[in-house]
This record gives C-alpha cells, sequence and structure tokens, in this order.
C-alpha cells in the first residue's frame, strides 16, 4: 500500500473542509466530495498523477486501494476535517492498522506497524497506555 493514499483517498472520495497545514504552509478552505462523479479508477488515476508530478515521488494508487477505502466508509456523508484525518495511519494498509483475519498480529507485524505509525500517532498512543 501507497504511503498516504489512506488519507488522500479519502479526502478525494468525501471532501476535506477546515484549516490544515501541509509543509509548513496552512490553508483553510474546503475540497468538494468527489465520490459520486468519479469512478475508483479515475481517483486512481488523479492520485497517481499527482504523487508523480511536480517532483512528487508516490507510488502509484489502485483503484482496488480506492475501492476498499470506498466500500470502508461508505455511510459516510460528510467531509472530512483534518483532526480525524490525523488519526488514519499513512501506512499499513487502506483503514490502518488493523491485524489480518485469523488473529493477533505477529510481533514482527507489530513492530512494523509500530515503526510505520507517525511519531505524533506514536506518541499519543504511547500516552494513552501509560494513563491505564
Amino acid at each position: 500500500n501507497v504511503d498516504g493514499a489512506a488519507r488522500k483517498i479519502r479526502i478525494v472520495l468525501n471532501g476535506l473542509n477546515g484549516p490544515i497545514t501541509v509543509n509548513g504552509v496552512a490553508f483553510n478552505g474546503a475540497m468538494n466530495s468527489f465520490k459520486d462523479s468519479l469512478s475508483d479508477s479515475d481517483i486512481a488515476a488523479v492520485l497517481t498523477y499527482v504523487g508523480s508530478a511536480w517532483g512528487n515521488k508516490a507510488p502509484p494508487v489502485s483503484a482496488d486501494e480506492v475501492k476498499a477505502i470506498r466500500a470502508e466508509i461508505a455511510s459516510r456523508d460528510q467531509a472530512w476535517t483534518p483532526d480525524e484525518l490525523l488519526k488514519i495511519p499513512t501506512k499499513g494498509g487502506a483503514g490502518g492498522a488493523a491485524p489480518a483475519a485469523g488473529g493477533p498480529p505477529s510481533a514482527d507485524q507489530l513492530k512494523e506497524w509500530l515503526k510505520a505509525m507517525p511519531a505524533d500517532q506514536l506518541k499519543a498512543l504511547l500516552d494513552a497506555l501509560q494513563q491505564k
């Protein structure tokens, strides 16, 4: 799975609303939802293009990735907020670091998921665990 695809796909599907800072530049606006007007392959093509244009070096996004996230969030009818998106891991699968069906993750899988987790999310997780 591509780094950040889980967030990017959600933004294109449902839109984005509210103040957000990207690479040190602050934005405050809204992006429309395209879930009703673009197919999974269209969204994958747009995200792949943006991910490789203008010096970007993101791997391609597949229509299957878009399809999986579209199904996962099918009941959602509102735009994402930046705070909601920051809770979604940038690596580890369409919806995040969930164990595969058939049992809990192995120690190696858990290590990889924790390594892939953004630092702010890892800190929040560790803080929450210390409070329990």
